[in-house]
């Protein structure tokens, strides 16, 4: 058996990504990587202008899925009338890391589903959450990603 681990490192920026621009998901729990991001863990979902000096904040978030297996995280910037819809299916991807960047110079939020956390290999095993392959064994993932207009907006 070998390690398998993969992670869909998604980066939305500007004009998408601006104060104001607010981020929604059915999270049951967000927990931060480090001490870093912990004043930060209550406003996960809103987002500011580019901040000097602004230090990234990681969040992991235990996702609640529809009725029909999928999670949906959405990015709307309502003054553009313009959102990123991502769903996956949580049975393979179950695990969700935000990567929120506000920095200036390095505005980025970043949208991570994945079999494991952005924490690496060693994390994942002390958790006991490593998940191995065997040799001819298959994984398949579903991930879809669709941008929204003011209608798909208004329907949130």
């Amino acid at each position: 058996l070998a390690p398998h681990m993969i992670l869909y490192h998604i980066n939305l920026g500007f004009p998408l990504l601006q104060a104001g621009s607010r981020l929604i998901t059915s999270s049951a729990e967000v927990v931060t990587r480090d001490e870093v991001a912990v004043p930060g863990v209550s406003d996960y979902a809103v987002f500011q202008s580019p901040t000097p000096g602004y230090s990234e904040q990681v969040f992991f978030h235990k996702m609640s899925a529809g009725d029909d297996g999928f999670v949906t995280v959405t990015l709307v910037n309502d003054s553009l009338k313009l959102g990123l819809r991502l769903r996956y299916r949580q049975e393979e991807l179950s695990e969700f890391t935000q990567w929120k960047q506000m920095g200036w110079g390095a505005y980025v939020l970043g949208i991570e589903p994945g079999n494991c956390r952005s924490d690496g290999r060693l994390a994942a095993r002390e958790r006991n959450a490593l998940v191995h392959i065997a040799p001819g064994q298959e994984f398949h993932y579903r991930v879809e990603l669709s941008v929204l207009s003011a209608e798909g907006i208004n329907e949130l």
